[in-house]
């Protein structure tokens, strides 16, 4: 099994840190993993209106996107 390139790779690791934080705060409450914000970054996705834009297929297929980001994600499709 590959080592994360995150883990060696200090200042990428931390580009992703600073990009996290500009996510919309009503994404960051749901508390989903790491892999799975680091996913919505790559895909240029920091904002509900931007999130809903998408479909959950859309979701699914990116990579660190996991089904417990999904589920808690959801959530944010019915309000």
């Amino acid at each position: 099994m590959k080592n994360c390139a995150l883990k060696s790779d200090v200042k990428t690791a931390d580009w992703f840190e600073e990009e996290i934080r500009k996510i919309d705060r009503q994404i960051l409450d749901l508390n989903i993993a790491r892999p799975a914000l680091r996913a919505l970054v790559s895909a240029s996705i920091y904002t509900v209106t931007t999130l809903r834009s998408k479909t959950i297929d859309e979701l699914k297929a990116l990579h660190g996107m996991g089904p417990s980001a999904l589920k808690k994600l959801e959530k944010l499709y019915r309000q």
